[in-house]
């Protein structure tokens, strides 16, 4: 379980899972990782230096999966042991690695929620990032035409906004005010120098083409 944990917590964060937790250094320069660590190491660990981390006056491993690894069920299961016999016993013992389990179990799911709420508000930022952007999309005014390029600058801005309207109208299947904004256009249109008309012939052709389009679908 522990296993299919750490890998979700891989998968979501899109890098190998590392623990949180400061190791346990021994005596000797060597560290326990994790607590699977701490049993492995443990049985095979020489008296002289389980004597250094377990006596009357302390107890090192108690305080690290007390206040290092958070089990504090499991601590208290061996604070009082002091024999090293005594304590690999109780560490065999089937209650004990329940505890250690339960509580391992419990770390890994609070990481893994934190992990997915994590990533929940990163979405949510970018989704606020996304409709930021295209608030100010709507607010851009599409353009058809370059407007240096023409004489009668104003009424090529009057062609233009009444082809976007006529669109819009389309989109929205409301052909008589698709019709009024054409219109508008001829008598704009006749206005125009002849290269002007030219250049504006085209895009004029295809809005009228999108209205004939229209109008036969509906």
């Amino acid at each position: 379980m522990k296993t299919i944990i750490r890998d979700a917590i891989h998968r979501i964060k899109g890098k190998p899972h590392k623990s949180k937790v400061d190791p346990f250094h021994l005596k000797d320069g060597s560290k326990i990782h994790d607590i699977d660590d701490f049993f492995m190491i443990i049985k095979n660990l020489p008296d002289d230096i389980f004597y250094h981390h377990v006596n009357q006056e302390r107890n090192d491993f108690v305080t690290w999966i007390r206040q290092s690894l958070n089990m504090p069920e499991l601590a208290d299961k061996l604070k009082h042991i002091h024999n090293k016999e005594d304590f690999l016993k109780r560490i065999d013992d089937q209650d004990v690695r329940m505890i250690s389990e339960k509580e391992s179990l419990h770390e890994l799911v609070e990481e893994l929620s934190k992990t997915i709420n994590e990533k929940e508000d990163n979405l949510r930022r970018k989704e606020a990032e996304l409709e930021s952007v295209l608030e100010e999309l709507k607010t851009v005014k599409p353009r058809l035409f370059d407007e240096k390029d023409f004489n009668n600058v104003s009424a090529i801005r009057e062609i233009q906004s009444e082809i976007l309207t006529g669109r819009r109208c389309i989109e929205t299947d409301d052909i008589d005010q698709a019709i009024e904004s054409y219109k508008k256009i001829v008598p704009l249109y006749n206005s125009l120098l002849l290269k002007d008309r030219v250049k504006v012939h085209q895009r004029i052709g295809l809005f009228i083409g999108e209205i004939k389009n229209k109008i036969q679908g509906l």
